[in-house]
């Protein structure tokens, strides 16, 4: 399926997003989505351009956009986009009705409740759930103390999982939860240090971007 973003202009993140995770999510099922971190709207243009492509003249039902910066631009920019503004660190996620997928992209490891946020999305899609959230070693390859908050400047990475193992266990608990669920992909971008560093300020931290598509039955 081709993108009509100009990929050269974005993040290496969202490039990975778009070539690795993207492919993985049913196309079909994007009319109605929640985006927890909606941010500027780049997912916004990604599910509309899919929506078109598989199903030619039908637009998007609802593309609910949840984050704490001002959104009327994406409400009058996308007749089908309602916005929520809130603090995502400190409110509480909006009641909103059933959509088919659920994403949160870049947004979980900033939040102190992660294993909350990801019972809300599998709550609230009826189809597929994606997010990603990061996993972590030492330079011993040693799981390292957590919760543990880093922050350098304004960016602050409020929860990072000790290790893969924490990691697949705290979904395998979510899974239980939601008997109809169940990992359909994942994909892994290791982060350098040097990438880590410039971002918190520590060093030698060895960190993993897990992925993950979770689909219902």
């Amino acid at each position: 399926m081709n993108i009509s973003l100009d990929l050269g202009e974005l993040q290496l993140n969202k490039r990975f997003f778009i070539g690795k995770v993207l492919p993985a999510l049913d196309g079909s099922r994007l009319g109605s989505v929640i985006d927890i971190g909606c941010g500027s709207g780049i997912y916004v243009e990604l599910c509309r351009q899919i929506q078109e492509a598989v199903h030619p003249g039908v637009p998007m039902r609802c593309y609910h956009g949840i984050d704490q910066q001002e959104l009327r631009p994406l409400e009058e920019r996308y007749p089908f986009f309602r916005g929520h503004q809130l603090q995502l660190c400190r409110d509480s996620l909006p009641e909103l009705p059933e959509v088919e997928t659920v994403l949160c992209c870049e947004v979980i490891y900033y939040l102190p409740c992660w294993e909350q946020v990801v019972d809300y999305m599998l709550q609230h899609a009826t189809v597929q759930v994606a997010f990603d959230l990061m996993y972590f070693l030492d330079h011993r390859r040693e799981p390292v103390v957590a919760p543990l908050t880093y922050c350098k400047g304004s960016e602050h990475l409020t929860y990072l999982i000790r290790s893969l193992g924490e990691f697949e266990r705290a979904i395998d608990r979510l899974l239980t939860k939601h008997p109809a669920a169940r990992v359909a992909h994942r994909a892994e971008w290791p982060i350098s240090p040097v990438a880590m560093q410039n971002w918190t300020g520590i060093a030698d931290l060895q960190v993993t971007n897990g992925w993950l598509v979770i689909r219902k039955d």
